[in-house]
């Protein structure tokens, strides 16, 4: 397997330099991913003004790759996820990690489109190199999810302590990637007419059939020379 690729935030607050803590749990688990496959962690950082970000990732991985350019200085999707693409394919990556924060949330799908890469979300642990367990049915049961695809992408997101406190059942090792739900039939909607339909006068007669259905019992001379359903 080639490197592990971490999608590391950084501090945008006015005064504030550095990564961000939320990004610490997907260099944990990425470091992790590498001792099972024999690889290295490579972190990308993308944004403006990343000089005091790249020194302090340095201590946490084997290589750092930024972009660091006034148009990305805003953390839009659009704008985020084709540089995303461009590291990982730079790097030979056949992985990429984030924190299941709201950036990470919105560019990553989009990395994976591009990609055409497998998806694994709210990764709790790392089972091996392909194989990571995640929390189902609202965290009473964990599956092991296994990504089958050439090159693919994992988001690695809540921790074990911040699962609910109820019951939970191990799933079977070899879950299936994605559960697709058989979709529903579409609701049908249809005239909710009256049981006792009102007498249809001459002049009603004219009308059409729902027109006359759907006519009160009794009506005004102005609602009966336009009538209304």
């Amino acid at each position: 397997m080639g490197t592990v690729l971490v999608f590391v935030e950084h501090q945008t607050e006015p005064g504030k330099t550095g990564i961000r803590a939320a990004s610490l749990p997907a260099l944990t688990a990425a470091r992790q991913l590498a001792e099972k496959s024999g690889s290295n962690v490579t972190g990308v950082l993308v944004g403006q003004g990343l000089g005091a970000a790249a020194q302090e990732l340095a201590r946490y991985v084997e290589k750092v790759i930024t972009y660091d350019q006034a148009e990305l200085a805003h953390p839009l999707a659009e704008s985020y996820a084709p540089v995303l693409v461009s590291a990982v394919q730079a790097s030979g990556a056949q992985a990429l990690l984030a924190t299941a924060t709201s950036t990470a949330k919105d560019v990553l799908p989009r990395v994976a489109a591009l990609l055409g890469a497998g998806m694994v979300s709210d990764v709790i642990t790392i089972e091996g190199p392909k194989t990571f367990r995640r929390p189902a049915y609202a965290g009473n049961a964990l599956e092991d999810v296994e990504v089958t695809s050439p090159l693919w992408w994992r988001a690695c997101g809540r921790r074990a302590s911040s699962l609910p406190g109820r019951r939970r059942l191990a799933a079977p090792s070899k879950a299936e990637p994605l559960v697709r739900s058989t979709p529903k039939e579409p609701r049908s909607w249809r005239c909710m007419r009256p049981r006792a339909r009102a007498p249809i006068s001459p002049r009603q007669r004219s009308w059409s059939p729902e027109a006359a259905a759907c006519a009160p019992a009794k009506t005004s001379k102005a609602s009966r020379s336009s009538p209304i359903c």
